[in-house]
């Protein structure tokens, strides 16, 4: 059962259901006009036994509800490999008319708004940098001739551990949204309008937390400059490990 909610004015609406054979894998939603109010979700699915047969092994169903018609289509099938998923606690990403959607072989499939894979799926990039490994680091650290600032640092340590925090309690908060709306009761589906407005307020400080982040990285860089054009000599590079991929 879906439920469609407008926090600004406390409005939710019943959707009809989806295919309820099957079990919802994915779901994204995608405002497409706000005013009036016109938008898509797309759902990927996936059948247990009995019903895996219809599908075949590593098959998701596509189906995709438009607001203008108030009624759910199948689109398309989405075939992975048989030991391979899609990645559970990571969202689907909607950017510039397309989803992207991470599977557990590491690969990106892309979706646009009817259900079509839109560009061959392609692996993450190499990651150089676990700046989680920052952490360890201490204040005004010497390694050879390199130099961490101590200001970074700190600002690692504080950023990171806020970030750490609002994750945790952005977890909590989608399981108790999910848990009212599996209950179906009225005053339970309304209060996860504020659930949701706080999850909202949550993201909006994450991304504030990794801007600060940016900033005191964009100062040394212009600081590290600056000492090549005095004469001083600059700090080497250094190489701290992969970094993880993070979901949330």
């Amino acid at each position: 059962m879906y439920y469609i909610c407008k926090p600004s004015t406390q409005e939710w609406k019943l959707l009809p259901n989806p295919n309820t054979s099957y079990k919802t894998v994915k779901v994204a939603l995608v405002v497409l006009k706000s005013n009036p109010l016109r938008f898509k979700i797309i759902r990927l699915s996936k059948g247990d036994p009995p019903h895996s047969r219809y599908l075949g092994p590593g098959n998701y169903l596509c189906e995709i509800f438009y607001s203008e018609t108030n009624a759910w289509r199948q689109a398309n099938i989405i075939s992975l490999y048989e030991n391979v998923s899609f990645v559970v606690n990571c969202l689907p990403v909607n950017a510039s008319g397309l989803l992207y959607l991470l599977t557990t072989n590491n690969q990106v499939l892309v979706l646009n708004y009817n259900g079509e894979e839109s560009y061959p799926r392609f692996e993450l990039p190499e990651q150089d940098l676990n700046l989680l490994a920052c952490l360890e680091l201490k204040e005004e650290k010497m390694e050879g001739d390199t130099q961490i600032d101590g200001k970074i640092v700190q600002t690692f340590h504080k950023n990171f551990g806020q970030v750490q925090n609002i994750l945790d309690q952005n977890r909590l908060l989608i399981n108790e949204i999910n848990q009212n709306h599996e209950s179906k009761i009225p005053n339970n589906l309304n209060r996860n309008v504020g659930l949701i407005r706080e999850l909202n307020n949550n993201i909006r400080r994450v991304v504030d937390l990794y801007a600060d982040l940016s900033t005191s990285f964009t100062k040394s860089a212009d600081a590290s400059s600056e000492g090549d054009s005095s004469g001083y000599k600059r700090s080497r590079p250094i190489y701290i490990g992969p970094r993880r991929f993070f979901n949330y």
